[in-house]
């Protein structure tokens, strides 16, 4: 299925993929310009609540209510992110991802040498992510120049520096992992701290 940025696409009764436009690399004019070079997604569960005003009723009059004036008079639609992926970035939208329960982005850099080439740098999403309320971060796309040790030490010192209260898991260069979450994370989160 074909996506823009700023769609959002239903996967079932109650969940979206919104899709999202990131800056990864700046186009180099064959013809393309304005095309979008890289997407996010987010996967959204809706769900709906009973409004405050009505939390005392009881079960029949709150049928009658929905009868004659419809859902929306009686519930309103709360929106969980439940699962983000960033693509390919050079930056941490902490807007975007804020409370989000899982958020794959890359850190293709630990080094700040991010910038200039369309990927985030580790220290970075790290310092966003600590202000975005994730539930768990997993971070990949690193760039294989660096090892398991210098990659695994550079995410530990920089939720140390943060004291990131989030779980963070890595997927590692030429990794294929099938349960992520199931491993040992890298940052234990608050227990670490």
């Amino acid at each position: 299925v074909p996506v823009q940025s700023g769609s959002r696409l239903s996967i079932g009764r109650d969940l979206v993929v919104e899709v999202g436009e990131n800056a990864h690399l700046a186009h180099a004019g064959r013809g393309d310009k304005g095309a979008v070079k890289s997407l996010d997604f987010c996967v959204i569960e809706l769900r709906r609540k009973l409004k405050a005003e009505f939390s005392g009723l009881p079960g029949p009059e709150i049928a009658a209510l929905r009868a004659a004036h419809g859902e929306d008079h009686v519930t309103e639609t709360f929106e969980r992110k439940l699962l983000g992926f960033s693509g390919d970035t050079p930056g941490f939208d902490s807007e975007r991802w804020r409370g989000a329960d899982v958020l794959l982005h890359e850190a293709t850099f630990i080094a700040p040498e991010a910038g200039e080439r369309g990927h985030s740098e580790l220290g970075a999403v790290i310092e966003a992510a600590s202000r975005s309320e994730i539930g768990t971060l997993v971070l990949s796309h690193f760039s294989a120049r660096y090892t398991t040790a210098q990659i695994e030490g550079a995410i530990r010192e920089h939720c140390r520096r943060v004291a990131l209260a989030t779980t963070v898991h890595a997927v590692l260069p030429h990794q294929t992992v099938w349960d992520i979450l199931a491993r040992e994370p890298v940052w234990g989160g608050t227990q670490e701290r």
